[in-house]
């Protein structure tokens, strides 16, 4: 069975944050059929979506944009040279507005099928109640590429692996 997911972030960029204008998602082929938008509107301060419209945060971003937020702001840790730290993103998610929040948990070197990778291991901070654990390892040398990503919970739990990969520079 084939299936296809193209997600898109239009977003501009200054004083070291990203300001998305637009998002869109479309699913296809496996299970449901779906189709997502959210258009920022800063001069009304709202969100259009397909649910309605729903009021415009500051800050926020959607579900695409915060990653690359996320790789600007390791990037920046990088630099400053502090060795924990933590983030939290506001998503628009429709009618919903969410907060992803996540611990840097240090540098792992990480044995892959393209060799040794220094990585930044970063770790989602959930509510207490949640048994769900999830950790990324984004190598520091190729733009935080996502190397590694393990989710733990409800007695499942299943974990991706880098194999190979081309980055354009």
């Amino acid at each position: 069975m084939l299936a296809g997911v193209i997600e898109t972030s239009e977003f501009s960029f200054a004083d070291g944050q990203l300001k998305p204008s637009r998002y869109n998602y479309t699913r296809s082929g496996l299970g449901k059929s779906k189709q997502d938008f959210i258009a920022f509107d800063y001069g009304s301060k709202t969100l259009q979506h397909k649910d309605g419209t729903s009021k415009l945060i500051k800050g926020t971003l959607d579900k695409l944009s915060y990653q690359y937020q996320l790789k600007l702001d390791l990037a920046n840790l990088a630099l400053s040279e502090r060795s924990s730290s933590t983030f939290q993103y506001a998503v628009a998610d429709g009618d919903k507005l969410k907060y992803y929040r996540f611990r840097v948990a240090g540098e792992e070197v990480l044995t892959t099928p393209t060799g040794d990778m220094l990585t930044v291991k970063l770790e989602r901070v959930r509510e207490h109640d949640s048994d769900r654990r999830t950790t990324f390892w984004l190598a520091k040398d190729h733009d935080f590429l996502l190397t590694k990503f393990k989710q733990q919970g409800n007695g499942k739990g299943f974990e991706l692996n880098l194999e190979s990969f081309t980055l354009n520079e």
